[in-house]
C-alpha cells in the first residue's frame, strides 16, 4: 500500500492538541489498522496523532467517509458459507395447549463470519441469514395436527474459539414470520419473534464443519386482546414461546482475507 499524501506540509515540532477525546480515537484508530500505523510510518506519534485529529476534526468530512476511510486500511479475515440441517422445535406455555409435544423442522440459509481484531483472532463475529421453520404436534381426538412456522431469521451472534477449530457462541434471532401450513396461521400468530441462542461450532476451520445450537423465544406467539362482545375487552393473551434445538452442516465456501 502507498503511503498517504496530504495537501500541506505537517510541521514535526507543531504544538500537539491535547484533546483527551481525539488522543484516544485516534490511538484507538492506529492500534486497529495497522495497514494505516505503517503508512504514517515516517511520521512521529505526536504527528500521526494530528493527522488523525485533522481528518475527524474537519467539518467537510462525515463520520460515513471515516468510516470507510478506516475499513479500506484494513484486512478482515472473513468466512462466507452455506448452511443447511434438521431442528427439533417445541413451545412452552401455559396450559393453553393440550397434548402438544416438538416435532422435527429444518433450516437452511447462508454465512458471514469475520475476524475484525488482529490482535485477538480468537474473537470473530458472525451473521447468519436463514429459513427457519419452526412448531409443535398436537394430538386431537386421537388425531395428530401439524403446526409449522416458517420464518426469515436473521441471527447476529458473538464467537470465541477456545481452540483451533472450536467455537462456542451466542447471539440473538430476530425472526420475520413468512408462511404457515395452516390457512390462518399468519393471521393468528404473531408476525414476528425474538429468540436467544447458545451453540458450538465443531471444524470450522475446514471446508465442511458442524454447528449446533439451541434457541429460547423471549416474545410470544400469541399476543392480542380477548374482548367478549358484550363485556369487551377481557384481558391480554401473551403464551406460546418456541424452543428449537438446531444442528447442521456448514459448507465454508471462501475463507480468506477480505478487504472491505
Amino acid at each position: 500500500m502507498g503511503q498517504l499524501k496530504f495537501s500541506r506540509k505537517i510541521n514535526q515540532k507543531f504544538t500537539f492538541n491535547k484533546n483527551y477525546q481525539t488522543i484516544l480515537l485516534g490511538k484507538f484508530i492506529i492500534r486497529i489498522c495497522p495497514q494505516l500505523h505503517l503508512s504514517l510510518g515516517h511520521f512521529s506519534t505526536n504527528s500521526r496523532l494530528l493527522i488523525i485529529e485533522e481528518i475527524i476534526m474537519n467539518k467537510k468530512t462525515s463520520l460515513l467517509t471515516i468510516v470507510f476511510s478506516l475499513l479500506a486500511f484494513s484486512q478482515i479475515y472473513g468466512q462466507v458459507g452455506l448452511m443447511v440441517g434438521p431442528n427439533y422445535s417445541n413451545v412452552r406455555h401455559n396450559g393453553i395447549l393440550e397434548n402438544s409435544r416438538g416435532k422435527l423442522n429444518f433450516h437452511y440459509g447462508v454465512i458471514l463470519a469475520f475476524h475484525p481484531f488482529a490482535n485477538t483472532p480468537e474473537l470473530s463475529f458472525k451473521t447468519d441469514l436463514m429459513v427457519l421453520t419452526k412448531g409443535y404436534q398436537q394430538n386431537l381426538s386421537g388425531e395428530d395436527f401439524n403446526l409449522n412456522l416458517s420464518f426469515l431469521s436473521f441471527a447476529p451472534m458473538v464467537r470465541y474459539e477456545l481452540s483451533e477449530g472450536f467455537h462456542v457462541h451466542t447471539g440473538i434471532e430476530l425472526n420475520i414470520l413468512a408462511g404457515s401450513n395452516v390457512n390462518e396461521g399468519l393471521q393468528t400468530y404473531r408476525n414476528s419473534e425474538r429468540a436467544v441462542f447458545l451453540g458450538l461450532d465443531l471444524f470450522s476451520d475446514k471446508f465442511l464443519s458442524i454447528f449446533t445450537r439451541a434457541s429460547f423465544g423471549l416474545s410470544p406467539m400469541l399476543d392480542y386482546y380477548e374482548i367478549h362482545p358484550i363485556d369487551g375487552i377481557q384481558g391480554q393473551l401473551r403464551d406460546i414461546y418456541t424452543t428449537t434445538v438446531l444442528i447442521g452442516i456448514q459448507l465454508n465456501i471462501y475463507n480468506e482475507k477480505i478487504r472491505f
